[in-house]
């Protein structure tokens, strides 16, 4: 079995797990003590409930997490990482993740009991802009990255080979995020198509319609979630079944919001064409970067529409060589993933891509 494969199977079960635990808890409703503990006015206990399901979620996902970075980057030859080395990087992660959850949470449970589900929907909508605002930020505290910064460019020192940065920030204010080892794997030209590739993000609106699609389906996904029985806004323990409810959204988008983002990548390739960059240069890079992340060129037809955001390097190759255009929306699935810190997504560090990694949290793995 592949690396790639692997991870795959891991993304499965991790997503899967989530999804079933999330049914069960809607089936049958959260433990008796939790509810009664939240039926008590005063905040303190609110916010005991919100920090123990929190805690519940960590300890779970602890298993996903070892397995994805740790056993299997070992396994394949990808790490020589100590176990103590990676425990130490996975809390940093998990401890800066976990406060964040639990701030969106307890500012959404406090707009929601303040102002009914319209308020708590705009909290979330609030929580996601400053999640975006914030992403650079926190996406260093997570990873403890070294950064530099170049203009509009922060070349990032990362330990992780498969990162690739990409665009963040809210639309407008967007900063480009760049990799420390891409200047050393590519050449000047190789580089350079990669620029001008992540230039054409912007310059189409591809990582605008990204942002727009990515806010508006986890905003329709929350509102839906908060109208299933038990779940709601007016406690800690109807807010954390709507986060079971939002778990399932977010299992949909894992499946519909793949091709508009794959859309967004050959789009930034046709780009890069159209300003006359080599389209042998564009495959190139194409395939150096690929073999840092799950070094798959080739995936079968249904495995990509279903799992992969990211098309792979012979289908890319493909479109460039056809010079086929597209219009997409770059990166949407995965910054869904990132901005469902703002509805207790469960799903947001489960995928195959970066369970386990945490410097793939905030940043999710790109072209």
């Amino acid at each position: 079995m592949s690396y790639a494969r692997a991870r795959l199977w891991l993304g499965i079960s991790s997503v899967g797990f989530w999804v079933v635990l999330s049914l069960l808890g809607l089936a049958l409703g959260l433990p008796q003590a939790w509810v009664e503990r939240a039926a008590e006015p005063g905040w303190g206990s609110q916010f005991s409930v919100l920090a123990q399901a929190l805690l519940v979620y960590l300890l779970l996902a602890l298993p996903f997490d070892l397995i994805g970075g740790w056993v299997l980057p070992r396994r394949f030859g990808r790490s020589n990482e100590s176990l103590p080395r990676y425990g130490r990087r996975w809390l940093r992660g998990v401890a800066v993740q976990t406060v964040v959850l639990l701030l969106c949470a307890a500012w959404v449970l406090a707009w929601g009991r303040a102002a009914g589900g319209f308020g708590a929907a705009l909290a979330v909508f609030g929580a996601s802009l400053l999640l975006l605002a914030l992403q650079t930020r926190l996406a260093a505290a997570v990873a403890w990255a070294r950064r530099t910064r170049v203009g509009r460019k922060l070349i990032w020192e990362s330990r992780d080979p498969g990162f690739a940065g990409g665009w963040a920030g809210l639309p407008g204010a967007e900063v480009e995020v760049q990799p420390q080892h891409w200047r050393e794997l590519l050449d000047d030209q190789e580089l350079h198509a990669q620029e001008t590739r992540r230039a054409g993000v912007l310059a189409t609106g591809s990582r605008g319609r990204a942002v727009a699609l990515a806010l508006a389906f986890n905003l329709l996904g929350f509102v839906l979630a908060a109208q299933l029985p038990g779940a709601g806004v007016g406690n800690a323990a109807e807010l954390i079944m709507t986060g079971l409810g939002f778990a399932i959204w977010s299992f949909l988008g894992l499946l519909v919001l793949p091709t508009p983002s794959r859309s967004g990548v050959y789009e930034a390739d046709h780009y890069a064409l159209q300003q006359r960059v080599d389209p042998e240069v564009l495959i190139r890079a194409a395939r150096k970067l690929d073999r840092l992340q799950e070094d798959e060129a080739e995936r079968a037809g249904g495995v990509e529409l279903i799992f992969h955001p990211v098309p792979s390097v012979e289908n890319r190759v493909a479109r460039l060589r056809g010079a086929i255009r597209a219009r997409g929306a770059h990166q949407a699935t995965r910054l869904a993933l990132y901005l469902s810190w703002a509805c207790l997504g469960v799903l947001a560090r489960a995928v195959h891509c970066n369970a386990g990694r945490p410097e793939v949290w905030v940043l999710l793995p790109s072209d």
